[in-house]
């Protein structure tokens, strides 16, 4: 009986690997920057030994993996790609998404014997969301478990860039799209966002202004992760040096345990 495994006992992994190339994230290094899909058959024969299991409870907690709604992805590029960035700083032209097999997929396993309730509980890309909007009602409607994951990162446009992350409209278009279709369908629906704190190029005064406009926004902050230096990303890299990844120039980078703590409490309030 370990936690870990209990935490996850219920959820089925389908897809690995990321392409997003966030400046603070290792997947790519570990996983790879090509997104691998597994086939729904073998995902759904996977639910369905879940479901077989002495003390499943009637819930798959989580079809999931590093980003699940990469789910289906892949690049139809005429010949190879040597940038893997297929998120920033828009969608990439080569970028096929398939949103049907999604849609698919979850219909199939929500149907399987033994499955009441079938969760995405994994984070998932917003600008993604926004280009498939009935994955997006499917899953507010039938599919999250009480809060959608979502991970901005952060509100300001300089942070976002040297995260290598969506510009600040793409939040404030998803949560508009997102609370659109739960008035329509006359359901709630709550937001699990993740912030990062001292990453580097980030002031405490960026962090106030993160959380004026949380607070606008009707998002809480209590997902809040504080940089860490993580061998082979990018962002560490610029953490090290002190230097911006695109222009060479100098950032601010946030060393001591004091400013670290201070950028922690101007998210808190």
């Amino acid at each position: 009986d370990v936690p870990a495994w209990r935490m996850i006992r219920h959820s089925v992994t389908i897809v690995r690997g990321c392409s997003g190339n966030c400046s603070f994230c290792a997947i790519a290094r570990h996983q790879g920057p090509v997104v691998t899909s597994r086939s729904p058959a073998s995902i759904l024969g996977e639910v369905e030994k879940v479901a077989g299991r002495p003390g499943f409870d009637g819930t798959i907690s989580d079809l999931g993996g590093p980003t699940a709604n990469l789910y289906g992805t892949s690049c139809v590029s005429p010949g190879p790609c040597r940038r893997r960035d297929c998120l920033f700083p828009g969608i990439c032209r080569h970028l096929r998404i398939d949103e049907d097999l999604f849609c698919s997929l979850l219909e199939s396993a929500s149907s399987l014997p033994g499955v009441r309730h079938l969760f995405v509980s994994s984070g998932m890309r917003m600008e993604l969301l926004l280009r498939t909007p009935r994955l997006l009602e499917r899953l507010i409607l039938h599919h999250t478990p009480g809060t959608m994951k979502i991970a901005p990162e952060h509100t300001e446009p300089r942070i976002l860039k040297l995260m290598h992350k969506s510009a600040p409209r793409v939040l404030t278009d998803f949560l508009a799209a997102a609370r659109k279709i739960a008035g329509r369908k006359r359901k709630t629906i709550r937001f699990s966002p993740y912030f990062i704190s001292s990453h580097p190029g980030c002031r405490k005064e960026d962090m106030g202004r993160l959380a004026q406009k949380a607070a606008k926004l009707d998002l809480p902050t209590r997902q809040l992760q504080d940089f860490t230096p993580t061998p082979g990303t990018l962002a560490t890299a610029m953490y090290v040096t002190g230097l911006d990844r695109d222009t060479m120039k100098p950032i601010h980078v946030a060393r001591g345990a004091g400013e670290r703590r201070a950028q922690r409490k101007a998210l808190e309030g």
